[in-house]
Formats: structure tokens, C-alpha cells, sequence
């Protein structure tokens, strides 16, 4: 699946997109950019990030027959990225005036949320 929202200050717009894949290479990203302007859609910036499904289709190639065969299927690459895309028009649509609030959580320096990332982004 591909979930998105879009969010507007009267003066920049932006979407943020999460699909659900193992990871997600940057061309691929670059082809649901393109087709959502392509479709007619003027985005400032349209940020997309990866859920680590690993029970997804294959966008990253990792589950080829052996080492050096490509897992990937470009017919369902091609359906995912028009999918994609489609999210974030669907949500640029359904776009409605709101509020966005938001407020910063202090916590002692000595505390991390993710042990295993390094370098550790603690922001």
C-alpha cells in the first residue's frame, strides 16, 4: 500500500508518502514525482519513505533465483509507481483547511529512542 497526505501553508505545498516495501530506491521515487507532475499536480516537494515490509514485492531486486537475477518485475513497478502516485493526487484532492499544531519534547541527552541506527538521529 502506498498512504499519503498533503499539506499546504497558503504559500508551499508538500506531500509525505509511506509505502509499504522493503526499501525504496530513489529512481523509483523520482518516476512517482514525475508522474504526479506529469498528472498536473505542482507539488513543492513530495517526501516518500519505506515501511521495511519485507513480506512486499521485490522493488529493491534482493529476491532473484540466485545472486546475480534481479527479483524485481517491472510490470508491478510500474503498476506500484502509478499507485503511488495516485495516493498523493488522491490526498492533494481531498486537501481541507486544519491546524497544525505541534510542541518539542525535552528529554535527557543521555536517552535514545533507536540503539541500532548509527550514526544515532536523535531529532
Amino acid at each position: 500500500t502506498a498512504r499519503a497526505m498533503v499539506v499546504g501553508s497558503g504559500q508551499k505545498t508538500i506531500a509525505v508518502e509511506v509505502v509499504d516495501q522493503e526499501g525504496l530506491f530513489n529512481v523509483y521515487q523520482q518516476e512517482i514525482r514525475a508522474k504526479v507532475a506529469s498528472d498536473g499536480y505542482h507539488l513543492d516537494n513530495i517526501f516518500i519513505s519505506a515501511t521495511h515490509d519485507e513480506s512486499a514485492p521485490d522493488s529493491l531486486g534482493l529476491g532473484g533465483v540466485n545472486s546475480t537475477t534481479s527479483g524485481t518485475n517491472d510490470y508491478w513497478l510500474a503498476y506500484f509507481v502509478q499507485r503511488s502516485a495516485q495516493a498523493i493526487e488522491q490526498a492533494y484532492q481531498a486537501m481541507r483547511p486544519a491546524t497544525i499544531r505541534y510542541t518539542e519534547v525535552l528529554e535527557p541527552a543521555n536517552t535514545r529512542q533507536c540503539w541500532s541506527s548509527y550514526p544515532f538521529v536523535d531529532d
